[in-house]
């Protein structure tokens, strides 16, 4: 695979991502802002490490020599950010166990490339307690390779290739972007599994029985069966937003918007009762239809639901 393509893909990863963060979202997996913020701050980093890694291999070799040092610096500080980044990504929306990079694949390459960083980049006058100090060599360095000197207490110069090391953090970065989003897809179809033999479409013949109760009471102007419809029909709202809640982050605005309205027929039909007023009321049998047709409506909006999760 081409740099370009590798670079291509991880941002198309990134925004996969993105969708994949509405999903949790959405199904219960991210139960507080910071997670969400976390998630979506941690794809920031990436792209944007990504673009500046982009930006290194765009510079051109005459133009390197003059600014080798902030050029180096800037593509290990690059890599490293987008290592945290990845870590921080799967905290935010695997699981929160992962807590070193050490954890997560491929760490061999992790542990060298942060090794460097932290020599050179990170702390060169005071590694390992004091005990190593690091310095870039001038001269010789190259977009391709560059060279560092370190006294422990004797000097070890190492040689480092950076766009072998670029090639295989691109790799690794694709890698772990993917195994996200297989886990992550994981997680959402085990969420949905739950559900499969508990179909919300099942709901509708508790309120369609409820229903009947309004349609005989308002035509046979009898006030006892009206009470026990409106008693049924809170119930049977109520079964319908703890269905909903279980398998959502909250209340979708289609149901929601059916609960409101719902309510305020309850309510109407609460003071008919009351007041004794349903004889040839025709608001009465206005509000009736009003509930029969936003329950077929709500019927539909079900059988979607099922659909959704039998995906």
């Amino acid at each position: 695979m081409t740099d370009q393509k590798k670079i291509n893909l991880i941002f198309k990863k990134c925004s996969n991502l993105y969708s994949a963060i509405d999903d949790l979202n959405k199904y219960k997996f991210i139960t507080d802002e910071n997670s969400y913020y976390k998630a979506t701050v941690s794809i920031d980093v990436i792209k944007d490490t990504q673009n500046a890694i982009e930006e290194y291999l765009n510079i051109d070799e005459i133009n390197f020599k003059n600014r080798s040092t902030l050029f180096i610096y800037g593509v290990l500080q690059s890599i490293y950010c987008q290592q945290d980044g990845i870590l921080s990504l799967y905290q935010s929306l695997i699981d929160n166990k992962y807590k070193y990079l050490s954890e997560l694949d491929n760490y061999q390459l992790i542990e060298t490339v942060r090794k460097i960083r932290n020599d050179i980049v990170g702390h060169p006058t005071n590694r390992n307690n004091g005990k190593a100090f690091h310095y870039l060599t001038k001269g010789n360095n190259s977009k391709t390779e560059f060279t560092y000197g370190s006294f422990k207490p004797k000097l070890l110069v190492t040689r480092v290739n950076l766009l072998e090391i670029i090639e295989q953090q691109s790799t690794y970065t694709i890698e772990l972007l993917n195994n996200a989003l297989i886990l992550i897809d994981n997680k959402i179809s085990q969420h949905k599994k739950k559900f499969r033999n508990n179909k919300m479409a099942s709901l509708k013949d508790e309120f369609e029985s409820t229903r009947s109760l309004f349609s005989e009471s308002i035509f046979a102007e009898d006030k006892p069966l009206l009470d026990m419809g409106i008693d049924l029909l809170k119930k049977d709202i109520e079964k319908l937003k703890k269905e909903t809640e279980k398998r959502y982050m909250s209340v979708l605005p289609e149901i929601d918007d059916f609960i409101n309205i719902a309510n305020h027929i309850i309510s109407r039909f609460s003071k008919w009762s009351k007041y004794g007023s349903l004889y040839g009321n025709k608001d009465a049998e206005a509000f009736y239809y009003c509930l029969k047709y936003k329950l077929n409506e709500l019927y539909g909006f079900l059988e979607s639901i099922d659909e959704e999760f039998n995906s």
